[in-house]
């Protein structure tokens, strides 16, 4: 099978971690933005809060989980460590179908559901108790997200279950 240069390796590399960097960032901003939200003064403050989140999935998240997952689709391909060749590898990429469906399924859905059905002169008493379970659900789920994607950066530079050889 064709392997890439050494060069060509670290190339991937850099790729691959500026994307993680960006995905993990970009949620947690997403994660502090949803605390602050529950703590808005206004209706428009609170759904600029929202705008705010719901943009970073089209313009940051998805870009760059999208070459994350690129990058380490060649990874499985182009280098030893394949996809189920090792546990760690496999966990890694059942910790990305789970973060794709806590996203789509989960996190934009309610961002969506709050901007698109909050009227911008309800008054924000009434916003908080409309949309109560939705701002809960929006911090937990972008807690997890955050907290999977620092397991899977962990498990990448401590590769558990590895067998690794005597003497080192």
């Amino acid at each position: 099978m064709k392997r890439f240069s050494s060069n060509g390796m670290r190339l991937l590399k850099i790729i691959h971690l500026i994307a993680i960097s960006f995905w993990t960032g970009a949620n947690l901003a997403v994660f502090a933005l949803s605390l602050y939200a529950q703590h808005t003064s206004g209706t428009e403050h609170f759904l600029w809060t929202y705008e705010m989140m719901a943009n970073l999935f089209p313009k940051v998240i998805l870009p760059s989980a999208i070459v994350t997952i690129i990058t380490a689709i060649l990874y499985g391909i182009f280098s030893n460590w394949g996809f189920f060749k090792f546990k760690w590898v496999t966990v890694k990429w059942l910790g990305t179908i789970l973060l794709g469906l806590t996203t789509g399924f989960g996190v934009m859905k309610l961002l969506h559901s709050a901007i698109l059905t909050i009227p911008r002169d309800m008054p924000f008493p009434t916003v908080l108790e409309t949309c109560h379970m939705a701002i809960k659900s929006v911090s937990a789920l972008t807690f997890t997200q955050v907290f999977l994607l620092l397991l899977l950066i962990a498990l990448s530079v401590i590769k558990p279950w590895m067998k690794r050889k005597r003497g080192r």
